[in-house]
């Protein structure tokens, strides 16, 4: 997997694009990862509020370069991470495939302290 560079301006780009996207087609969560499902449980919420932190992320919510995951889920994908009740969570998303809904491959706890390139200290 290769990262790719990203600006400012293409994260806002990715993300009025994820947004545009889960409004018109909704999302696709997976679920089945046991780590995505623990951390729904330690924090006490629920699948509409993931639903909302996703769409409320903006571009200091940056964390990594997309990387270059294209097959199943059909293009890159983008790292995020937000703090949630005072823990920080790893959300690794994508567009997905063309006329689909977009998908969110992690939601859990980070296991690592995560960077935000644009975020001012």
């Amino acid at each position: 997997m290769k990262k790719l560079d990203k600006t400012k301006e293409k994260v806002t780009e990715f993300l009025k694009d994820f947004n545009i996207k889960i409004s018109i087609f909704d999302i696709i969560v997976l679920a089945s990862r046991t780590e995505n499902i623990t951390t729904l449980a330690e924090l006490g919420i629920t699948e509409a509020q993931r639903k909302a932190v996703l769409q409320e992320l903006v571009v200091t919510d940056f964390s990594e370069a997309g990387v270059e995951e294209f097959g199943v889920y059909g293009t890159e994908m983008w790292i995020f991470g937000k703090i949630i009740k005072g823990r920080e969570i790893y959300i690794k998303i994508t567009l997905g495939n063309l006329n689909s809904r977009v998908i969110c491959i992690s939601f859990h706890f980070a296991k690592y302290a995560m960077n935000y390139p644009f975020k001012t200290k």
